[in-house]
């Protein structure tokens, strides 16, 4: 793996669940966490981290653009908390949904609570001039998405920040956007994308037609609705803690890596069907065994 991510609870790496395709860990009230990202490659790499849909760095929803922390080559760096200032954070610590950090911004954020998500971006390499004559000079233009080499629309180059904990010592950094994404609301009216009734069929006729969407009503009201308030836990601010970081340059490549994350009660993990607690407990035979020499059987004559 090119990349280790771990959920630290109380220092100790926490055991993950893996169910339809996701990866789950159980979260307990009170227990204070960190998130903890090995870089096993030579390049340095950019963290954005996402707890229940926000930014640790910022507290604002987590974007693909947001800020996050510079990572060197061949290093592992710990988050305990979202940050504060350039010289603290708040540790993060499993809570109620209620009196999570998202909860208490009161804009929405409340639905995202019970996710931890990071995404890793490589370093963009500079192409160096190539020297063809003494007095001639061919530069390699960077290629965004133009199988042609032809540029178009490069992204700007962003501010970052250097950052290091005073109890690691290892080089961190978060990155502040230059410029934000923008989108058009949709427009009054606009029919939802997943409306049955807006689901689109083959010319027919009227009867076909009812029958139709009949059948789509009928198949959509069989699907199973995601259960919400499955995810009773999210994350709150804890004590503070000394976390210091400076300011570095960062120029963001691709996307490296996508994970999530998700955590609940364990009560709450069993009912969503996360084999938890159901594992069968087997003594398996020592393959060795702790004494020196062999032990005769009963009655040897030897």
């Amino acid at each position: 793996m090119s990349y280790d991510i771990n959920i630290l609870v109380n220092g100790s790496r926490c055991k993950q669940y893996h169910h339809n395709g996701r990866l789950f860990i159980e979260a307990k009230d009170g227990s204070e966490y960190s998130l903890e990202i090995k870089n096993n490659t030579w390049r340095r790499i950019l963290a954005v981290f996402s707890v229940d849909g926000l930014n640790i760095l910022d507290g604002n929803t987590a974007t693909d653009d947001g800020p996050g922390y510079v990572i060197n080559g061949y290093t592992s760096n710990r988050f305990d908390g979202f940050r504060v200032s350039n010289t603290q954070v708040a540790k993060f610590v499993f809570g109620k949904k209620g009196q999570s950090y998202a909860a208490s911004k009161e804009d929405g954020s409340e639905r995202n609570v019970g996710v931890i998500g990071v995404r890793v971006y490589e370093e963009l390499i500079k192409p160096q001039p190539i020297i063809l004559h003494s007095t001639t000079t061919w530069t390699a233009e960077p290629v965004y998405g133009n199988p042609r080499g032809l540029t178009s629309d490069p992204i700007p180059p962003q501010p970052t920040i250097w950052c290091s904990t005073a109890d690691m010592g290892e080089p961190l950094g978060f990155m502040e956007p230059e410029y934000e994404r923008s989108s058009e609301p949709p427009t009054k009216g606009s029919s939802a994308k997943y409306s049955c009734d807006n689901i689109k069929t083959r010319t027919c006729s009227t009867s076909q037609d009812n029958m139709m969407k009949g059948l789509t009503r009928g198949l959509c009201s069989m699907a199973p609705e995601p259960v919400q308030e499955a995810f009773d836990m999210g994350t709150k601010w804890g004590a503070a803690k000394e976390s210091r970081i400076v300011e570095v340059e960062f120029d963001r490549g691709i996307l490296a890596l996508n994970m999530d994350v998700y955590y609940a009660s364990r009560q709450s993990l069993i009912e969503m069907g996360v084999p938890i607690g159901n594992e069968k407990q087997v003594n398996f035979p020592s393959s060795f065994a702790d004494t020196k020499y062999a032990k005769p059987p009963k009655n040897w004559q030897g």
